[in-house]
């Protein structure tokens, strides 16, 4: 996050908002406030200590379900179920577990690490009403994903959801990488979800969910993107309605870096992976440059016996329960979209075994 605060004097400056009091616009970084504003630390120097990205916490933590949606989990259960080497998957930042209860309901261990006590309450309410006669199929532990260190490697790591975004600086994203490759079996298999946000310098998202007892959520998100900076950051703002009275608002902001999957891809390979597959908005599609041997392999396809038997069903008059059938979603943006048009927001997903 591009808010700094000055370990001398306490002077708090954030780039995206600039500093209306001394007339700074918004946008303007710290390097070009060198030697004004403060006459104790000059705004310049290693005073001035970068603040670390707030915790999923609160009502962020709390609502985190409602607005995550489906996307990605029928992508990823499927993968895993179908490759027979899936031993034993960890997912950094597990969160709530939406993606990891699902992998875990197909008989697949998945140890998930996430530093939010907040979120990770709820992957173990799950757990425990899901697993409660095997307990060994889902292990949540509280861990910062710098910190990264288990007594046991895995077949499969997985970064859903734009998690390696979230670091900003190369030296973290390096370093998450390296964490990872040492956690991952010989020929294991990491795949990483890339978030490329709308295309323009601001944007809006607004999303409203009903829920039980005349409770209403609302998340409003809105921000920007700069090409100059390479990030994409965003304000969300959750608010809570009881019989349409409001009973509470949380805000937080948050900054992600804006990286294209040719450049991660490139950022894996320097770690160790070679990338097998780039797959687009869950749905497979060949990337010049890189092999497209993995997906083919793994992805599942419906069998022809149950495409006559869905037919039949649909005949009789009746339709069938499709479990997960919708599939957009995606919190902090829109997540995957129905029609493409400009502005989108787009997942990619990249697959890459460890060299």
């Amino acid at each position: 996050m591009s808010v700094t605060n000055c370990q001398v004097c306490g002077f708090i400056y954030s780039e995206w908002f600039g500093d209306t009091r001394n007339g700074v616009p918004k946008g303007t970084s710290l390097h070009e406030l060198a030697g004004s504003l403060c006459n104790r630390c000059g705004m310049q120097g290693e005073r001035h200590v970068k603040e670390l990205s707030a915790i999923y916490e609160s009502m962020e933590a709390d609502y985190y379900d409602q607005f995550a949606g489906k996307s990605g989990i029928s992508f990823y259960t499927d993968l895993l179920e179908r490759d027979e080497l899936a031993q034993h998957v960890l997912e950094v930042g597990v969160g709530t577990g939406r993606i990891a209860i699902e992998i875990s309901r197909k008989g697949i261990p998945v140890t998930g690490i996430d530093n939010s006590g907040d979120m990770l309450k709820f992957a173990k309410k799950k757990a425990k009403a899901l697993f409660r006669n095997r307990p060994s199929l889902l292990d949540v532990v509280e861990m910062d994903a710098l910190q990264l260190d288990l007594p046991k490697t895995f077949s499969h790591i997985l970064l859903p959801d734009g998690f390696l975004q979230h670091f900003t600086a190369i030296s973290e994203q390096v370093t998450l990488l390296q964490k990872v490759h040492s956690h991952l079996k010989k020929d294991g298999i990491l795949a990483v979800d890339i978030i490329l946000p709308p295309v323009g310098r601001e944007w809006t998202f607004s999303h409203r969910k009903k829920l039980m007892n005349r409770q209403e959520i609302s998340l409003d998100i809105r921000r920007g993107t700069s090409l100059t900076r390479q990030v994409y950051y965003y304000e969300a703002t959750f608010e809570k309605f009881v019989n349409r009275n409001s009973e509470g608002r949380y805000r937080v902001d948050r900054e992600l870096s804006l990286m294209l999957p040719k450049e991660a891809g490139l950022l894996l390979e320097s770690q160790g992976f070679t990338v097998v597959e780039m797959v687009n908005n869950y749905q497979s599609h060949k990337l010049q440059g890189w092999a497209s041997s993995y997906l083919e392999y793994c992805v599942v396809t419906p069998s022809l016996t149950k495409e006559e038997s869905l037919q039949e069903t649909i005949q009789d008059g009746l339709q069938p329960f499709q479990e997960n059938v919708w599939q957009n979603g995606g919190y902090p943006l829109g997540g995957v979209m129905q029609e493409r048009h400009a502005g989108d927001v787009e997942y990619w997903t990249i697959i890459a075994r460890k060299a």
